[in-house]
């Protein structure tokens, strides 16, 4: 998934799902996850594969197939997120990642290079925006 896309669908799932409680937790592959919320438009699912091949993220109200026994990695999110509230929201979206602070503490990070994970705090330059060049300077050396 390319920054720019990125970009504008965090600025689309951000805010929408600020407030979902997060129900359960399912893996149908090492590197898929989904999220079962509950939200304002009742429950749905938030599918995220960060595989360089198949990278997705989306809001579904359909389930994908899981296997009978999840896995540890699986089993350990769960432990930290069933019941916790999705709160503030941040993007990073030059790095393609996604934050929303959690009731209870912490931050729950999509990561589309590295996965979904809990982090005890984001920073404060999480969401800055990227430094961009200066014009007159891209004039001067087309080549940056």
């Amino acid at each position: 998934m390319e920054s720019n896309f990125f970009r504008c669908l965090s600025r689309e799932l951000g805010p929408m799902l600020a407030g979902a409680r997060i129900q359960k937790i399912f893996s149908s592959l090492p590197t898929v996850h989904s999220l079962v919320l509950g939200t304002a438009m009742g429950k749905r699912f938030l599918h995220f594969s960060w595989t360089r091949k198949e990278e997705y993220l989306f809001l579904s109200e359909d389930r994908f197939e899981t296997p009978a026994e999840p896995d540890a990695g699986t089993m350990a999110l769960r432990k930290r997120l069933v019941n916790k509230r999705l709160l503030e929201w941040k993007a990073d979206w030059a790095g393609r990642r996604l934050a929303w602070e959690l009731t209870g503490g912490g931050w729950l990070l999509l990561d589309m290079a590295s996965g979904m994970d809990v982090w005890p705090d984001i920073g404060p330059d999480f969401d800055a925006e990227p430094a961009w060049p200066d014009p007159v300077d891209l004039e001067q050396n087309p080549g940056m």
